[in-house]
């Protein structure tokens, strides 16, 4: 049996590297365990609005705080970013915010913290959204934070959020 000798070795090993080099030039998103990418045209629309008061006063019961509508002539990636301000969070309340384009999105929870006043801006994308219409809206609800300590309980009355900004880019689908 024939051992392979350092010099073939050493060749399989710079023919494989030209391979995966000439690979990684010719596919740049080809990748193990790497996550998805998909890259959009240049924005062919940018939807803002500001509410420089209050956007909603919520309780158990969700409440819009803001809300676009808008129609892509084609199909798009959105991306959307919404600046907001929650006032009167007790310590065990729990704002929640939601960004959602057409009634589906996430949901996001922000703890209350005596004096209760947060600050901060939101971004979610939606990738490959459908020509025609559609909505992007952020809505806000309190919920208790039950403990060991203090047992569920409704919040007070409400918290505020405001002021707001929603600000929605339109970037289509790159062809």
């Amino acid at each position: 049996m024939r051992r392979l000798s350092a010099f073939r070795a050493s060749t399989a090993v710079a023919v494989v590297a030209a391979i995966v080099a000439v690979l990684a030039v010719m596919f740049p998103g080809l990748g193990i365990g790497q996550t998805t990418e998909s890259h959009g045209g240049t924005p062919s629309g940018v939807f803002m609005q500001t509410n420089p008061d209050v956007c909603a006063v919520v309780g158990l019961d969700e409440e819009t705080a803001m809300e676009q509508q808008l129609t892509l002539a084609s199909p798009s990636h959105l991306l959307v970013y919404f600046s907001y301000g929650w006032g009167s969070l007790g310590t065990h309340e729990e704002g929640k915010l939601a960004i959602r384009l057409d009634g589906q999105g996430p949901t996001l929870n922000f703890p209350g913290n005596p004096p209760g006043r947060q600050a901060g801006t939101l971004m979610f994308s939606f990738a490959n959204v459908g020509a025609g219409s559609h909505t992007v809206d952020v809505s806000a609800r309190v919920d208790p934070i039950p403990s060991s300590e203090h047992p569920p309980v409704a919040p007070k009355t409400a918290a505020g959020v405001g002021p707001c900004a929603l600000t929605v880019f339109v970037m289509p689908v790159a062809a």
